[in-house]
């Protein structure tokens, strides 16, 4: 029982740490309006196979993280390096689709 409810607690602190890493979602999206350029250039990796936007958080209201949907394995390194190069400090996920 005592390890159950450390478990949630932990969980607790997890989200709150958690959500404190993610931007608003007005910001992440004032990001991607600004790289443009980049989200461009890693659009055209293949071309209408990449989905780049903005999602908020389930857990984290008001807060969100650029999500990235790309189309197999081998476009990931190339995707990587690009969002690595522009998109260091900004949460983001990568969804292999």
């Amino acid at each position: 029982m005592a390890n159950t409810i450390l478990l949630i607690v932990g969980f607790g602190v997890f989200r709150l740490w958690y959500c404190s890493l993610l931007l608003t979602v007005t910001e992440a999206e004032k990001i991607l309006k600004e790289h443009q350029s980049e989200v461009n250039q890693i659009k055209k990796v293949r071309i209408n196979f990449f989905d780049i936007y903005v999602q908020e958080e389930l857990h984290c209201h008001g807060k969100g993280k650029i999500m990235i949907i790309y189309p197999s394995e081998k476009d990931r390194a190339l995707l990587k390096q690009l969002l690595d190069n522009t998109f260091s400090k900004v949460p983001y996920e990568l969804i292999n689709n």
